[in-house]
């Protein structure tokens, strides 16, 4: 995944800077790429404010919550996990004094992706949670 986000960077930048520029050059049109990014970043955000997709699971709280929380992109990532994870089962549960821990099989999704998994999802869905916890929304 780094790999292709670095080979995604260097095409974008690859349309401003060229090998044959001076260091003037080169810090005027990186900074245009930069702008460009942003503006680009700006546009996602703001297409993700208007308009609500429409609810596709059982879990139509948790479905909204996520919508809101995340660009439409991330989103439809994220109902298509949602989806799955009725497919996913709770193996144990170990409650201990200050927390529940819930053992499923790992897939590090959220570590690698930074969306919640099916095995993060099957335990909002099994404990009935509506709302996104803020810690598995991670900024922009």
């Amino acid at each position: 995944m780094t790999t292709s986000r670095c080979e995604l960077l260097h095409a974008k930048m690859g349309r401003f800077v060229e090998r044959r520029y001076g260091i003037l050059e080169f810090v005027t049109n990186f900074q245009r790429c930069v702008n460009f990014l942003r503006d680009n970043e700006e546009e996602l955000d703001f297409r993700s404010l208007y308009g609500s997709p429409v609810l596709q699971t059982q879990f139509p709280e948790l479905e909204k919550s996520s919508a809101l929380n995340y660009t439409k992109e991330i989103f439809l990532c994220f109902r298509d996990a949602l989806k799955r994870s009725v497919r996913i089962t709770i193996v144990e549960c170990n409650k201990l004094d200050d927390r529940t821990v819930y053992v499923t099989q790992n897939c590090l999704r959220f570590e690698s992706f930074g969306i919640p998994c099916v095995h993060i999802l099957v335990v909002l869905v099994q404990l009935d949670i509506g709302c996104l916890p803020e810690n598995i929304v991670l900024e922009r």
